[in-house]
């Protein structure tokens, strides 16, 4: 289904319950395609990586030496929307 801006901005509820049912919604300005709505997944592996990051980068005084059971690939984080 395609709708346009003004369409997407006054019926969010309505798209949003079409997507739960499996709908494909894109958005289109002046008659072409400018974005694609898509159902939202919680992805736990996403969550793990950030925080290995985070852990890794953080700046403690305390902490010499971190040991990480496998590498963290950052592609696969920019590919992950975490970057």
């Amino acid at each position: 289904m395609t709708v346009n801006m003004h369409e997407a901005k006054t019926s969010l509820s309505k798209l949003i319950m079409l997507l739960d049912k499996g709908e494909d919604i894109i958005i289109a300005k002046a008659g072409h395609p400018v974005a694609k709505l898509v159902t939202y997944v919680a992805e736990e592996k996403n969550d793990n990586k950030l925080q290995q990051f985070r852990k890794l980068t953080s700046n403690s005084s305390n902490q010499k030496t971190l040991t990480m059971k496998r590498a963290i690939d950052t592609s696969e984080m920019v590919d992950d929307g975490l970057f």
